[in-house]
């Protein structure tokens, strides 16, 4: 779990890649970034169609899907049902 970037509104971490800026699509492009730039984890090909998003506000999910990122919204009033939204992914 150490080796996972986390991302927050920290100012922590910058993103200097031409995606799109807006919603959560920077944090998980400058997380795929990090993780790609370390050979010794092997994690290669990450991409949008590999990457999940997974967020209580309905705007960073549309924007994301916009982006052609899987997104599933977790709602605070029902964490429990977000397994099943993730198994409904194709």
């Amino acid at each position: 779990a150490e080796i996972i970037p986390i991302r927050g509104n920290d100012q922590t971490w910058t993103y200097v890649g031409n995606g799109m800026k807006m919603g959560k699509q920077e944090h998980m492009a400058s997380a795929a970034e990090e993780l790609m730039a370390k050979p010794a984890l092997g994690v290669m090909g990450v991409s949008k169609s590999t990457t999940l998003l997974i967020d209580d506000d309905p705007r960073n999910i549309k924007r994301s899907l916009k982006d052609g990122t899987r997104a599933v919204w977790i709602n605070p009033r029902d964490p429990n049902r977000l397994l099943s939204d993730i198994l409904l992914l194709k």
